[in-house]
């Protein structure tokens, strides 16, 4: 779609040259009335080129929102719900893995945000503060902890 409206551009751009050309021309009958004419045509001309100017921006910024909703999308696919919580999918039996994700966050703000631990049955939100009593799943590697640190991602909800 963006190659096709950069080739109208490009197309109202020579059509605007050939009509800047044809105001030089100099004819003895009712040259007022073909000048005149000449420069409405430049004028529709231009407005158009304009207008595709501005299309072809609304394309490129809804092509962006497209890609910034399947990489949200593709974000929610790699989390799994286990009591009302929300963790990271281990991707060799797709269980759940470490800490939760801060729902108060998830839900509010479409953000994916790792809790911290505070103890062995309780972790925390960094960014809201909210506090939860859940427990952490073993990882893919075995091992029972990682710091995966802050993890801020637009999710698409339902």
């Amino acid at each position: 779609m963006i190659l096709e409206i950069k080739g109208a551009i490009a197309g109202v751009t020579g059509a605007m040259q050939i009509a800047k050309g044809l105001q030089s021309v100099k004819e003895s009958f009712d040259e007022a009335t073909q000048k005149m004419q000449i420069v409405e045509l430049m004028e529709a001309l231009s407005n158009s080129k304009i207008a595709l100017i501005e299309a072809q921006q609304s394309a490129i910024e809804s092509d962006k929102e497209i890609s910034s909703l399947k990489e949200a999308l593709q974000e929610k696919r790699e989390l799994v719900e286990r009591n009302g919580y929300y963790y990271k999918k281990r991707t060799d039996n797709g269980e759940p893995q470490g800490k939760p994700y801060c729902n108060v966050c998830l839900q509010k703000n479409g953000l994916q945000i790792l809790t911290s631990t505070i103890d062995r049955s309780r972790t925390e939100c960094p960014s809201c503060k909210a506090k939860y009593r859940t427990r952490s799943f073993p990882y893919e590697d075995g091992t029972e902890t990682q710091e995966e640190g802050v993890r801020q991602v637009k999710v698409v909800r339902g």
